[in-house]
């Protein structure tokens, strides 16, 4: 959360559709590690993605938006490590504003790229007026560009099993209304250097009973469906709400 908490749960269900939580636990990220447990920007952990290892024993990567950083972290159990290293940040992350930097970080799951770090700056225009982007290869972070949907910005991505991306965007207003997008990234069209637009999967307003959309994640259910999980951030205010929404995504995406 943006105030350094982790929690974990099972996701309980009727049918097919979300019906609650159960297992729960919740605490504070990596609570040994002084440079975490500043106040305000140092906090402020925006994404996380699995890079080895499962969800209960593994190394994942989480991002820091205001004070822009990308971190390596162990999980045993409920037992969060300190940090084991920081990424190589680019040059521009001397520029980021207070909500514009690391938003977005995610890991390729599959393809020629299986295994390529993958960030994107929530709001922070290249020259062309593009999202900026990172990809890091032998440990270089190397910029591409997202082109840009205006009164969006970027809130988060995730890998599917081929390779593709799936960019969740938000539009948020200082008057409680929100819009989402989902955006399909094709497998290998992301590269140092390149502007991707890629394809519109969804779209809906506050009307459609969605919220402050920031996090996404993608998973394969008993049926082999692939199920994308998005979920929001209330920003500990009584104008947004906490959601957790599934949506399965056509094979013919997955299948790419």
């Amino acid at each position: 959360s943006d105030r350094l908490r982790w929690m974990t749960a099972d996701i309980a269900y009727d049918g097919n559709s979300p019906a609650g939580l159960k297992n729960a636990s919740i605490g504070v990220l990596a609570p040994a590690d002084p440079e975490m447990l500043g106040v305000g920007h140092d906090r402020d952990a925006e994404a996380i993605s699995l890079l080895g290892g499962t969800p209960d024993e593994g190394e994942f990567l989480v991002s820091f938006e205001r004070l822009s950083r990308l971190a390596r972290i162990r999980k045993t159990g409920d037992v969060w490590s300190p940090v084991s290293a920081y990424l190589k940040t680019p040059d521009e992350v001397k520029s980021f504003g207070a909500n514009t930097g690391f938003e977005a970080a995610t890991v390729i799951a599959g393809g020629p790229q299986k295994g390529t770090i993958v960030a994107i700056a929530e709001n922070y225009p290249d020259a062309r007026g593009h999202h900026s982007g990172w990809l890091w290869v032998d440990g270089e972070p190397l910029p591409f560009a997202l082109t840009v949907t205006p009164g969006y910005a970027i809130s988060d991505a995730v890998s599917l099993d081929n390779g593709a991306l799936v960019v969740l965007e938000r539009h948020a207003s200082w008057l409680g209304s929100f819009a989402m997008r989902l955006r399909y990234i094709a497998p290998g069209s992301i590269r140092p250097g390149t502007v991707v637009e890629g394809e519109l999967l969804m779209q809906a307003e506050g009307s459609e009973e969605i919220d402050n959309m920031e996090a996404i994640s993608v998973h394969r259910n008993a049926a082999n469906e692939t199920i994308l999980t998005l979920m929001s951030d209330d920003n500990f205010n009584y104008l947004e709400r906490t959601m957790l929404l599934q949506f399965a995504l056509p094979e013919t995406y997955a299948r790419r």
